[in-house]
Order: structure tokens, then sequence, then C-alpha cells
């Protein structure tokens, strides 16, 4: 029998972490009747006035929260607050809204988070992997997520939101699914600078799905291999995901270690069990035997070695068509 392993690997370096804080929405801190409070201070309409570029800020994040929450009267009250600072903002009382340099409206900006949209991969007639960049610079901690749709200049979908901090992988990778077959969508990177709470874009870019009538009903496996999480000075989690298409009983598992060549050379293997360890160099840990489906997957290692580059994959064995174990 012949064996076949597929497998995407990427990269991380093993070190230190600070301790989360966990952002609160801020439109739970609304009375109403342009009224603002915030655990520290309470803010009017005067006092807004006077501290604008900061009440803004969170007015940002507030709609983005009260949007996906679907709760309308949150979203009157973020609203009616906000048309309050537009409105002094217009009369002169207050400083201006800056705009940056993919057109979206931006309170000051304070954040020193850049963010790159990356290209679309994996791409089915229902779902798609959407990839970008994020440099933290001198920022720590962020929220990313992708604004995605079909109209340019509508992104009305997100996908889901992950926390990650300056010691994660700046290689950001998030799954949607739920998509029509043979459409264009538009869609691009967006961060949270949780400090600040500002928003920062990635430019727009699109991609079209498969034409469900035209698909190839034999469709091999696909893996994808996540950026890494929980970055610690001497562990990790992995992650990654397995859409085992039109085959089924597939043994899906991890491998990582410190050479490059190592973790790259293992789709050459037969199989899982011919996968030699070696040390630091190569590890493997099998996370399931039985895959007929789609699957996300996640694995704590640890025992790595501080400040050294971990590269990684995910990956899956199954039996083709004909009998023949691949």
């Amino acid at each position: 029998m012949i064996k076949r392993l597929i497998c995407l690997v990427m990269l991380f370096v093993a070190t230190g972490v600070s301790a989360n804080n966990y952002y609160q929405p801020h439109y739970k801190n609304y009375s109403g009747n342009g009224v603002y409070s915030n655990t520290t201070a309470g803010y009017t309409h005067q006092d807004a006035q006077r501290d604008f570029q900061s009440v803004y800020a969170n007015l940002q994040a507030d709609l983005h929260y009260a949007q996906n929450s679907g709760n309308t009267a949150q979203l009157q009250t973020v609203l009616l607050v906000l048309i309050e600072l537009l409105q002094a903002q217009l009369s002169g009382q207050l400083g201006t809204i800056g705009t940056n340099q993919n057109g979206s409206s931006h309170g000051p900006l304070r954040t020193d988070i850049e963010v790159e949209t990356g290209s679309a991969r994996s791409i089915s007639e229902e779902r798609a992997t959407l990839e970008g960049e994020i440099d933290f610079n001198r920022a720590r901690e962020a929220y990313v997520f992708f604004e995605y749709g079909e109209d340019r200049d509508s992104l009305d979908e997100r996908s889901e939101r992950e926390e990650i901090d300056d010691n994660d992988n700046a290689d950001i990778s998030i799954r949607i699914d739920g998509l029509r077959d043979d459409e264009r969508y538009y869609y691009r990177l967006v961060a949270i600078d949780r400090d600040t709470k500002e928003y920062v874009y990635g430019r727009i870019e699109d991609f079209k799905t498969d034409d469900e009538n035209n698909s190839d009903r034999d469709r091999e496996p696909e893996v994808i291999t996540d950026s890494v999480r929980n970055v610690r000075n001497d562990s990790a989690e992995l992650r990654g995901s397995v859409d085992m298409n039109d085959f089924r009983d597939g043994t899906v598992f991890f491998v990582w270690g410190e050479d490059e060549d190592a973790v790259a050379d293992v789709p050459r293997e037969d199989q899982f069990r011919d996968i030699d360890e070696r040390g630091d160099d190569l590890q493997k840990n099998r996370v399931d035997t039985d895959l007929d489906s789609e699957e996300d997957y996640r694995l704590d290692i640890d025992s790595l070695d501080d400040d050294t580059r971990i590269y990684y994959a995910i990956g899956v064995e199954y039996e083709d068509e004909d009998g023949d174990d691949r």
C-alpha cells in the first residue's frame, strides 16, 4: 500500500508573553440621553468635547460591537451619542475626524499597529481561508478579523475574531464558510488595538468561489495550517484544519521541530508511522484517526527551547479511490 501525507508548513518563535487583559464592550456603559461613562470617569456631552479623541475611538469600537450583537437598543444608543459628537464637531467645537489610507472613517490615529491583507486560499464552492499580516510595532495586543461581502462598498460579513499579542505569529489565517458558489467576494483584514481601541484596516482584495456545477467530484483532502497561538518561552498552541472533501477515514496529525527541512520533508513518507522523530529537530502527534468530513484541531506543545524558531504543520493520511493508502 502507498500512503500519501499532505502538510502545509509554518513557523513561530518561542518567546515569553505578557498577561492577557480582556476588553469589555463600551456600549454597556452608556446611560442614554447623550451621557457616556466608563469605569474611571463619567462623560457628559461637554466632557466629550474636551476629550474627543478618546471618546470617539471608544465609540468606534462600540458601534462595531453593537452592530455585531444585533441589539437594536444598544445600536441606537451608540448612534445617538455619535451623532451628538459629530454635530459638535461640525459646529467647530471639537477636533476633526481623519481618514486612513483605505478611506475608512477614523479618529486621529494613535495606534502603531499596521495590517496587510493577504491572499485567499483553499477556495471551494462555499468556503475559503483568508490570510493577512499584522505588525505591532510598539503596540502590544489586538483583536483581528476579516470583513467580507459580495459588494466592495459594503463588507457586511465578519469572520470569527481572534485575540493576539506581539509574541504571536504575525501571519493571520482565518477560514470563512457559508459562501455562495460562483460568486466574487471582497475582503480586508481589520485589527483593533486593545490599548487605544482604534480600528486599523488593510486594503480590499477579492476572490471568486468555485462553481458547484463544474466542481471536481474527486477532490483530495485540504489541509490548512493556521497561525500559532499562546506562545510562551517553552510552549505554544498549534492550530489547523482538515477537510476530507470526497475522501474518508483520514488520520490527522501535527509535526513540528527546529529543522525546517525535516518538517518540510514529512510528505515524502508513505505513512504517519514512517515519520521518524528526531528530538528537537522533529516531533509528531496524531490527533484524529477517523476523519470523514472537516474539523478544526488544536494541539498544545511544550518543552520548547526559548527564543528558537519552530517549524510546524498539520497533515492527513488517507486512502484513495483505488484502494491505495495516500
